[in-house]
């Protein structure tokens, strides 16, 4: 977009040049208009600078943009906040700026004035985000700890967890949320039986939307090599693209990051271990089809970094039926994201770090323990700038 915006006004900047090469009144016009193209090409670009979590530094009147016929610059200013930021969207403090762009062809100047609000938005802000509902029964625990603290504790000794959803809100049995429970305008919130909340139901006028990866897909006729894992041993830096993933029982398999692994389905039978070394960086694990843990199997980090392990569940599936499925005694380290499917759990397993998905659906005696640094982790963050105000004005000759 931004690119489209720079080429318009370079080729509206020479055709003017040329078509208004004579006479005075026409030519005057023209520089306006050059400025005023000018302007909005520099601007667009400071605010995708702005979409990268950058300070714009491009352009300045010290040092303007040439673009032959035109010259511009955009000065930005950070303004105090406004307002009261929304728990359910915001995962940072939304950023206000101003910014003031000038053009300048001949003697004519012409300024575009424009303010901008810069949202991060956070998937992992909540234990449990769904976009169509989150429902907890039987004796599920939802709680938080922070693991740039240490390691997890039992419930009720570390931060607040929540959960949160646009859609409905239902907890019944003796489902127990250590935190708060975020509701939008149009929520069904719903709690029967012994269901506890130990904290606040709030409503907010916001709805949390993350970023969905696109699935994996074969690029040849030729299918993706599967892959059976019957040792301990490592997945070669080569492996990105596999078939149908399967880890026999009480093997461990590693996989080395920083890496972007795509898999057909995933299978850890009972006692194997997949295990991230996110020494270098992190590892996003994309699974087309159903992933599977079965009793007492792990996914997980030798790192105590938050982001080390994103499992993309991206089945879409049967809403009945869940993308993710896991025994008794399992357990996920990291964070997981189903942007299109159900996430239905009843098991005696647990996650310790945060779900994002269409519909979530917990019961049993299954714990999810939110780590509450995932809040934090910026590779997580969807960056949003709008527009809230916009005006075009002269500039003083300097």
């Amino acid at each position: 977009m931004v690119l489209a915006v720079m080429a318009l006004a370079v080729l509206s900047l020479g055709m003017l040049q040329v078509s208004l090469a004579t006479g005075g009144e026409r030519r005057v016009a023209g520089q306006r208009l050059n400025a005023k193209l000018a302007a909005e090409a520099a601007l667009a670009i400071t605010a995708e600078e702005l979409l990268q979590l950058e300070l714009p530094a491009s352009f300045s009147m010290a040092t303007p943009w040439d673009l032959g016929a035109a010259e511009a610059y955009v000065e930005v200013t950070e303004l105090p906040p406004s307002g009261t930021a929304d728990p359910v969207v915001v995962g940072h403090a939304p950023q206000l700026f101003k910014l003031h762009a000038a053009g300048f062809s001949g003697p004519s100047r012409l300024g575009v004035e424009m303010v901008v609000i810069r949202t991060q938005l956070n998937a992992f802000e909540h234990g449990a985000f769904a976009l169509a509902g989150v429902a907890l029964g039987g004796d599920v625990l939802v709680d938080g700890f922070d693991s740039r603290i240490g390691v997890y504790t039992p419930s009720g000794t570390g931060p607040e967890a929540s959960i949160a959803s646009p859609g409905l809100l239902h907890l019944e049995g003796h489902a127990e949320v250590f935190g708060n429970v975020f509701q939008g305008p149009s929520s069904d919130f719903l709690a029967l039986g012994n269901a506890i909340v130990h904290g606040d139901v709030l409503e907010t006028a916001g709805t949390l939307g993350f970023v969905a990866p696109t699935p994996p897909t074969e690029e040849s006729a030729a299918p993706l090599p599967d892959l059976q894992a019957q040792e301990n041993g490592m997945l070669a830096s080569d492996q990105t693209d596999l078939g149908h993933v399967v880890i026999e029982n009480s093997v461990q398999l590693t996989l080395t990051g920083p890496a972007t692994i795509s898999m057909a389905s995933l299978e850890l039978q009972p006692g194997a271990e997949l295990i991230v070394d996110a020494t270098a960086g992190p590892v996003e694990i994309l699974v087309a089809g159903p992933v599977t843990l079965e009793t007492g199997a792990k996914l997980g980090s030798t790192d105590s970094n938050p982001g080390a392990v994103t499992l993309f569940c991206m089945n879409p599936g049967d809403p009945g039926v869940s993308s993710l499925q896991m025994g008794d005694h399992a357990e996920i380290h990291g964070a997981v994201v189903a942007p299109g499917a159900s996430i239905l759990i009843d098991s005696a397993s647990q996650i310790f770090g945060s779900i994002a998905a269409r519909y979530i659906d917990l019961a049993g005696p299954f714990q999810l323990h939110h780590d509450v640094a995932l809040r934090d982790v910026d590779s997580y963050d969807d960056i949003e700038l709008k527009r809230i105000g916009w005006r075009v004005l002269g500039v003083p000759s300097p």
